[in-house]
């Protein structure tokens, strides 16, 4: 008796197993653990941003993800952030994708940015973004100001942590943060949408 119950339950098993591995070999169908969500940072693209002091003026270093390390825009560097710092902290502070360091993540092309070689698909890029450029602008502005006035804020914390960040950088040291490449808003490329270059400059002159 104790073999024939043994061997049923045996047998028992071996049938849920195979109904197991059968389910995960369903096409078009995923197993318990292909479904679990990837672990917090797997997978994650990131750009790779240096800012750096040069005497009078400051400027940075970007390395995007599978593509070449350029040169950024070179800015005065006085007792403030340096405005490409303040927008890369308030953008990121913010979760916003598509804004000036999103878009660059993603190849796009500006004429404030010598280092990166311009590309029809990145000339179409910031084109489409041309709108969602002009309107981060504004909010990296205002919270800029705010912060500034000793306003509240809520990008008060980042914007004081990376101020104590900058004025710890030597001369001849870098400031070395990582940008996350994320997925990009849908934006809609509409009929009279200023040339990137040109849009470029005026994202860029508010500066």
């Amino acid at each position: 008796m104790t073999i024939y119950l043994f061997r049923r339950v045996c047998a028992r098993f071996v049938a849920a197993l195979s109904r197991a591995i059968h389910y995960e070999r369903l096409p078009g169908r995923l197993s318990r653990t292909a479904r679990s969500p990837p672990a917090r940072g797997e997978d994650m693209m990131e750009m790779s941003v240096e800012f750096y002091r040069a005497g009078r003026t400051s400027g940075w270093i970007a390395a995007p993800p599978h593509r070449r390390p350029f040169q950024g825009s070179t800015m005065a560097a006085g007792r403030d952030l340096p405005h490409d710092l303040v927008q890369f902290t308030i953008e990121r502070a913010l979760d916003i994708r598509d804004g000036f360091w999103g878009l660059l993540a993603h190849g796009a092309s500006f004429a404030s940015v010598p280092g990166r070689k311009a590309t029809p698909d990145g000339r179409a890029l910031a084109r489409a973004h041309h709108d969602a450029l002009a309107r981060v602008e504004g909010i990296v502005n205002g919270h800029y100001q705010a912060w500034r006035r000793g306003e509240d804020t809520p990008v008060r914390a980042a914007l004081d942590t990376m101020y104590a960040r900058w004025l710890a950088v030597g001369e001849d040291e870098r400031l070395v943060l990582t940008w996350p490449v994320q997925p990009l808003p849908h934006a809609a490329v509409r009929a009279g949408t200023p040339h990137p270059t040109r849009q470029a400059h005026v994202h860029r002159a508010r500066r």
